[in-house]
């Protein structure tokens, strides 16, 4: 009998350690088809199963979206007629080049506007003439401050005028462009000519040269510092001067003796007057029209004889400054920001491919049939005198945006990259046992594709992508 006692024994000493054995077995199979041992071996452990492999290759990656566009205008401006009447001459057509200050088109009302703007000018001197005797019938001293009250008004305008145009260039667009040229120029004639030349008559003829075009290129860029600080100091002076020719006007009104209300309505007179004649001569002005930049006629309303209105009756565009309005998938918007590279190819230009960069990207989705899209607007470089200075605005291309892009860079298929967490990155390396070991890495750019690494890896290493196919 004491046989199958011994027995019972040890059926009570294997019995839990083979249940122990088989919930082991049972959770090592659980942690391997769950991933969480691949985790483990993130950081103490190593594999050499079942994984995919590839090289660390050195190469160039570009990441890019593409979408569509059409051609628009990179600077345009729509001219109208400051009042509705009949096109008595029209100078251009449809298609043609006009230059900055160019009459385009006039009116037929000219003379009765010229004659207008006569009879408010008669009408403003009788204006400040009757206030005038009112003033000095009264008070010599009360037509004087109204006087001073104006001038100081007229000088803080004109003060006010300086500081507000500060910050932009002294000169024109056009003047600028130029003096950059000269100063382009002139700069590298100097560095042709060489410093061992230095003290010629050659080298001094294009060393003042130089001096002359980048002082005049300085001059007309911006105001000086303390042309800023001047403009600044006669705002205030002015202001000033302004509320003290107002306080003392308003003073010498009271006391005059002259009757307010009369003084009110010869004052009011010759406001109203002032303003009827300004807006006689900026109808006047508006009867005619003058190109303001230089362009292409790409929009006639009517021709000569036609009765039009004062909405837009002609558009002129630079296309020498062309963009394209593009459309991309809205799942690249990730792609898009103001900055990036792009190229086009018109559908009427096929064997061209134009560049150009992101210039706008527009903050809300539009919709194009039954997809969102994002839109962006790219500034073209230079087209001046190729096949698309020609063409007509609205024909249709395909873009490419350049999201971001390397050169001769290390690079390794994006599933071979695992994200850690706290912007770090991670990749499994084979050792020379064949076993792989984990190493962080510093990541560039990344697409679903494709990654660049920066740092941690070597050329020719071998990085694995997870498990092949068919592995457990």
């Amino acid at each position: 009998m004491s046989l199958p006692k011994k027995n019972n024994q040890m059926k009570k000493i294997w019995l839990p350690i083979l249940l122990g054995l088989v919930l082991v077995g049972a959770g090592a199979y659980w942690f391997w088809n769950s991933g969480y041992f691949q985790k483990k071996s993130e950081t103490t452990g190593t594999i050499s199963t079942g994984y995919g492999t590839n090289l660390v290759r050195k190469g160039d990656y570009t990441i890019t979206a593409t979408g569509t566009g059409v051609l628009v205008a990179g600077n345009s401006v729509d001219l109208s007629f400051s009042t509705e009447g009949i096109v008595e001459e029209l100078m251009v057509k449809a298609g043609q080049k006009v230059t900055k200050g160019t009459e385009l088109a006039r009116m037929n009302n000219a003379k009765s506007l010229e004659a207008q703007v006569a009879a408010n000018e008669i009408t403003l001197l009788e204006a400040k003439k009757t206030l005038r005797d009112l003033q000095e019938s009264k008070d010599v001293n009360l037509a004087q401050a109204y006087q001073d009250m104006l001038t100081a008004q007229e000088t803080y305008n004109e003060a006010l005028r300086k500081v507000q145009r500060k910050e932009y260039a002294r000169c024109s667009e056009e003047v600028n462009k130029q003096n950059l040229q000269k100063l382009t120029n002139a700069q590298s004639r100097l560095e042709q000519i060489g410093l061992r030349y230095q003290g010629s008559d050659t080298w001094n003829d294009a060393k003042n040269t130089y001096d002359t075009a980048l002082a005049n290129y300085n001059y007309c860029i911006k105001f000086t510092e303390q042309e800023k600080i001047d403009f600044q100091a006669s705002l205030d002076v002015a202001d000033v001067q302004l509320k003290k020719a107002k306080t003392t006007y308003e003073t010498l009104k009271a006391s005059a003796g002259i009757d307010p209300d009369e003084l009110k309505l010869a004052e009011a007179k010759v406001e109203e007057a002032q303003i009827k004649l300004d807006q006689s001569k900026e109808k006047l002005q508006g009867s005619t029209l003058t190109a303001t930049i230089d362009g292409t006629v790409t929009y006639l309303k009517a021709n000569v004889g036609a009765y039009v209105d004062t909405s837009t009756y002609i558009t002129i565009s630079d296309l020498t400054t062309s963009d394209v309005d593009v459309s991309i998938e809205e799942t690249d918007l990730d792609k898009l920001h103001v900055g990036a590279k792009a190229e086009v190819v018109f559908d009427s230009l096929p064997d061209d491919t134009y560049t150009g960069k992101v210039i706008q990207v527009n903050p809300e989705l539009s919709t194009s049939g039954q997809y969102r899209v994002a839109t962006a607007v790219i500034s073209l470089d230079d087209i001046a005198g190729t096949k698309l200075e020609s063409m007509p605005l609205g024909i249709n291309a395909s873009v490419k945006i350049i999201s971001s892009e390397v050169k001769d860079a290390l690079l390794v298929p994006a599933k071979a990259v695992r994200n850690i967490g706290n912007g770090q990155y991670g990749v499994f390396v084979k050792n020379t046992d064949g076993n792989l070991i984990f190493k962080t890495v510093e990541v560039g750019i990344m697409d679903s594709s494709t990654a660049e690494i920066i740092s941690g890896l070597e050329l020719n290493e071998t990085v694995s992508t997870g498990l092949s196919s068919g592995s457990k």
